[in-house]
């Protein structure tokens, strides 16, 4: 299916709401061409085979663990919104679980696409001026709204944090936050199969990064230096 933008215009939206946030929504729109649409955000790093994913439906996101994020903030569907006790009136549970929507699954089991996507932009543009994650909060919102048809996957196999140890195998890596697989040097050299891909990409005449990376030394030296220098550090804190 040829891709098409949002058949609404859009030019209405905020700064703090730009148009491609919405873009997610088209997945709905998909159903009508396609058994099983699965999006993916940009900054994940596919390290398996996804299908898999395709057992899950009619709507599939991953619970966030919170077990292995810095701040050490247990996530709930809450964090969406600038003010939680507002969507808690509006009759939202916001201390429910927080559905990340970097991987999103949908099938044709879903009933009534169509009028679900309407709800999305219609739910958007009710509550826009309190969502802290545009997309992500309104498909939490509809996860809530619509329960029965909300069935999570798990996050360590298919939506994984880089901090979480499960990150060596899953299938899926996702970069939510500030640092990136673009931007921080560390990140390429723990996931080197982006790292690879990026440099194809490259070769293939594609555009690089052009901002600031982090920790670039590393991307310099490579794996075995990098962690002969970590050990001799490591040695030399345990000797004092």
């Amino acid at each position: 299916m040829p891709y098409q933008p949002m058949h609404r215009r859009r030019e209405a939206l905020p700064e703090s709401h730009p148009a491609y946030y919405l873009y997610i929504f088209e997945t709905f729109r998909l159903l009508e061409e396609y058994q099983t649409v699965i999006w993916l955000d940009c900054d994940l790093a596919v390290q398996g085979d996804l299908s898999a994913l395709a057992q899950y439906g009619p709507l599939s996101m991953a619970v966030t663990d919170s077990s292995f994020l810095k701040d050490g903030v247990t996530y709930t569907c809450g964090r969406n919104f600038y003010s939680p006790e507002k969507m808690s009136a509006a009759g939202y549970d916001v201390n429910a679980p927080f559905a990340n929507s970097g991987v999103l699954v949908l099938n044709d089991s879903l009933p009534r696409p169509l009028k679900l996507y309407e709800w999305c932009i219609r739910t958007f543009e009710e509550h826009y001026a309190n969502l802290r994650h545009t997309d992500q909060a309104v498909l939490n919102m509809l996860a809530l709204k619509f329960p029965d048809l909300y069935r999570p996957f798990p996050a360590a196999e298919f939506n994984c944090y880089p901090l979480n140890p499960a990150s060596l195998n899953a299938k899926i890596v996702h970069c939510f936050g500030a640092r990136k697989f673009w931007n921080a040097g560390l990140m390429r050299l723990a996931f080197p199969d982006w790292h690879r891909d990026y440099l194809t990409w490259r070769r293939l005449g594609g555009s690089g990064f052009r901002g600031e990376v982090t920790d670039r030394a590393f991307i310099r030296h490579g794996t075995y230096p990098t962690f002969c220098t970590l050990v001799e550090k490591l040695n030399s804190l345990l000797e004092k």
